[in-house]
């Protein structure tokens, strides 16, 4: 991922790493995309959502129902 994409689906978060010294700092939030086979994101989990796997594999499954017949 580039900064771009970071900071246009929120996941980029400017810290202030030291409180009112004026460091900031930029960290990314701990997340995971479903990504379906066109390329279109579908399903976005973050911060401890993101760290469960089900959570995505429930996300693919409910993609797989919909495009069956």
């Amino acid at each position: 991922m580039n900064r771009e994409v970071l900071t246009r689906y929120g996941i980029l978060q400017t810290f202030d790493k030291y409180a009112g010294q004026g460091v900031k700092y930029d960290w990314a939030q701990r997340t995971t995309f479903v990504v379906d086979k066109q390329g279109i994101i579908q399903h976005v989990d973050k911060d401890k959502d993101a760290v469960n796997p089900n959570t995505a594999v429930t996300a693919c499954t409910r993609l797989g129902q919909q495009a069956a017949p």
